[in-house]
């Protein structure tokens, strides 16, 4: 049975996403184009009609020094890098915190640490699963 995406009962979490989004694209100045979860990222990147790399995107509601290491799902990375390595393309982690923003090319030797971790806030016990943690360190800090 396929796990709940809590994502989609919170209107507030698409609204930050898509601001966030757009922030990306101005920065960039690419344009994002939203793909199916199955690929693992969130974007495809693009300039013109050339895709430039694909994107997972992150909001965060605490300051970017809260903690030492961000945490993301092991499954997700996974899959979007065998769907970057596939195109040849670049796959980005972007984070929004509350007072920064920053990302990191992830590749797959890209320095982390692997653990078993949850988001805590949320009373599903199923909601368990291996994770790979980058040191904020290695980020881009815009």
């Amino acid at each position: 049975m396929d796990r709940p995406m809590y994502e989609d009962e919170n209107p507030q979490w698409r609204i930050a996403q898509n601001e966030f989004k757009a922030e990306i694209q101005q920065i960039t100045g690419y344009r994002l184009e939203e793909i199916p979860r199955k690929y693992g990222a969130d974007y495809i990147a693009w300039k013109g009609s050339t895709i430039i790399a694909l994107y997972e995107i992150k909001c965060r509601d605490h300051p970017v020094g809260k903690y030492s290491d961000y945490m993301i799902s092991l499954h997700k990375i996974v899959t979007s890098l065998i769907f970057a390595k596939f195109l040849h393309l670049p796959f980005l982690l972007w984070i929004k915190w509350t007072d920064r923003i920053g990302y990191i090319q992830i590749e797959q030797d890209t320095v982390r640490s692997l653990g078993m971790g949850t988001n805590g806030q949320r009373s599903d016990p199923a909601d368990r699963e291996p994770m790979l943690f980058f040191q904020i360190s290695q980020f881009n800090l815009l």
